[in-house]
């Protein structure tokens, strides 16, 4: 039985779509509809190719944000659990112990793993990891994002009572939404496998330096203004934790993705 619903924003134009269809049903078909949102007459052609994808037309308003939100609005409320995934990105293996967490413990609304980033397709790094989600704010304080979307799997009953995602955010809704939700009081877990890849080469709007500077700062208005010395703490843990990363980083060690 389908109890999950994945979305993908596409034009459908990039080869990595595959890749990205794949890698999704290969690790959930089973409970899976994935939604790829995009102009029909440009995706007819995934359709043919894989029939168990489900088209919706772009909405009105551009953006990844605006895509997602219509197809929450359209199928939000047919399904238990929701994740999003970009066009060049692609899940890996470990994902499906994000469905096992939440499937076993019913308390838990937000689970993610970890993140491998990539450069044309490349693994160059391996993301940092926290697996203390009642840390998310404090961390954010220091612009540290705790996870990426890859690699997150929540319940759709929180993204709905969160609003789903902020559009006036164009790059950080989802870090926005991330937040809204763990402030609520859900509880939220974290597992430390790899479960997502993240395609982080070629032009992107995320690579906008004058935008990413303006939506910091309005990002900010959300924080409390000042760091405590608890704050302080927390983050020199969360850079102590993932000392073996930045030293792998500086010295060139390749990284295993197989913990």
């Amino acid at each position: 039985m389908k109890d999950t619903l994945v979305i993908t924003p596409t034009l459908g134009s990039r080869v990595s779509l595959h890749h990205t269809i794949h890698s999704v049903h290969a690790i959930a078909g089973h409970r899976v509809c994935h939604v790829l949102v995009g102009p029909i007459t440009s995706l007819l052609s995934i359709k043919d190719e894989y029939p168990w994808i489900v088209l919706l037309d772009e909405p009105t308003d551009p953006g990844i944000y605006h895509a997602l939100n219509h197809a929450i609005s359209v199928y939000g409320s047919e399904y238990n659990y929701f994740a999003y995934i970009n066009d060049d990105d692609f899940w890996l293996p470990g994902f499906s112990r994000l469905f096992e967490c939440l499937d076993a413990n019913p308390g838990v609304d937000l689970c993610y793993g970890r993140t491998v980033f990539t450069n044309n397709f490349t693994p160059c790094r391996n993301g940092a990891f926290f697996p203390y989600p009642r840390f998310f704010r404090q961390l954010l304080k220091f612009n540290i994002p705790m996870f990426t979307q890859q690699s997150v799997l929540v319940r759709m009953t929180s993204v709905l009572n969160a609003g789903s995602f902020d559009t006036s955010y164009p790059l950080s809704a989802d870090t926005q939404l991330w937040l809204k939700i763990l402030d609520s009081g859900v509880l939220a877990r974290g597992i430390s496998i790899f479960t997502s890849c993240y395609e982080i080469g070629g032009k992107r709007l995320s690579t906008d330096l004058s935008l990413q500077g303006l939506e910091r700062d309005r990002f900010d208005n959300h924080l409390p203004k000042s760091c405590g010395f608890i704050d302080y703490l927390i983050m020199c843990y969360y850079r102590l934790y993932n000392l073996p990363i930045y030293i792998n980083r500086f010295t060139g060690r390749p990284n295993s993705v197989t913990q």
